[in-house]
């Protein structure tokens, strides 16, 4: 099995601007992302949230903000229709598993409804993704190294469709205060060797 790096830096969104200035984040969350995102320089952001609570928080956090296109409902739902309307590469960022009490699907996955784990959302996602004609940037978040073979297991769906990848593990930091909440290798990037198609 081929072993994924880690670059030991955390994640900048600006590393990814020269790819494409489209941003489609599944998972909203309460907009960090999103916020992200904008400060990074990204022209287009468009997030999907299923959690009608979340959805209403980003759609009063970004009211009147023309570069912040939101979704409600859930991402497999809504990504086929969403990847179709860009004629070009994007950078994804793929966040919409169930988390805590506060976020869809929480209840179902704790339940043990496989269609709400967190893998099977990933893959149906990427399927999705992988299907379209470009190579676009994949940010899987909550990956926390590949101890448990995940990660290992997406860059294996990745490469099984498309060549051209390399892939590579980020740190990321919610609190600068707070060393709990600093993660490493939690996020997978698989990035486009080049730009092109």
């Amino acid at each position: 099995m081929q072993t994924i790096p880690s670059t030991n830096e955390f994640l900048s969104y600006k590393d990814f601007l020269h790819f494409s200035d489209t941003f489609i984040e599944t998972g909203s969350g309460q907009g960090d992302g999103i916020q992200r995102a904008l400060a990074a320089g990204f022209e287009n952001v468009s997030s999907i949230e299923a959690y009608c609570e979340n959805f209403m928080v980003c759609a009063k956090r970004f009211a009147g903000d023309p570069r912040v296109c939101l979704y409600y409902g859930r991402s497999v739902d809504i990504l086929p229709g969403l990847i179709q309307s860009y004629h070009g590469p994007c950078v994804f960022f793929l966040d919409a598993h169930p988390s805590a009490e506060n976020s869809y699907g929480y209840v179902e996955a704790a339940r043990g409804e496989r269609e709400y784990w967190q893998d099977t959302i990933i893959q149906s996602e990427l399927n999705l993704i992988l299907g379209d004609e470009y190579r676009h940037v994949i940010l899987i978040d909550d990956m926390h190294g590949d101890s448990r073979d995940y990660a290992c297991q997406y860059m294996e769906i990745i490469q099984g469709v498309k060549s051209g990848y390399e892939f590579r593990f980020y740190d990321e930091n919610l609190s600068v205060t707070n060393p709990a909440y600093f993660y490493k290798d939690k996020l997978l990037a698989a990035i486009p060797r080049d730009a092109g198609t």
